[in-house]
């Protein structure tokens, strides 16, 4: 049974990285990090590959293949990122030490803490929201 204070988790029948992203709030299973390693080491090697068989001065399609799999790489470095993971606590402790009880004017709206910490995804939002001492 899930508490309150842990992330999302999911357990993807067949890895969904698409749906995984679109909610960034969401953590892995294990098994779901597990698939998500073992994708990106598959990109990272077929990177090297690609890199290691393709002239570095081709253009074209050979970019265009050089950028889609710089792209997937990075997905998968995304999906496992530890950050994920931490329990809602966690956060609202990092959230509070950002904020520095700096009273922000309104010009600083858009670049000071805790305001900064609604930009990064749903589940921060909403421990940002919810957490008093931050404000």
């Amino acid at each position: 049974m899930r508490t309150n204070s842990e992330p999302n988790s999911i357990e993807p029948r067949l890895f969904d990285l698409p749906n995984v992203l679109g909610h960034n709030d969401w953590s892995l299973s294990d098994a779901a990090e597990l698939e998500a390693q073992h994708l990106l080491a598959t990109a990272q090697h077929r990177l090297a590959l690609f890199e290691a068989e393709t002239p570095p001065n081709l253009a074209g399609n050979a970019e265009m293949r050089r950028a889609v799999l710089t792209e997937k790489a990075q997905l998968y470095r995304t999906t496992i990122a530890p950050h994920r993971k931490l329990p809602n606590e966690i956060l609202t402790e990092i959230f509070f030490a950002a904020s520095g009880k700096v009273t922000v004017p309104v010009a600083n709206i858009d670049t000071e803490p805790p305001w900064t910490l609604f930009r990064v995804c749903k589940r921060w939002r909403e421990i940002a929201s919810t957490t008093p001492k931050l404000w």
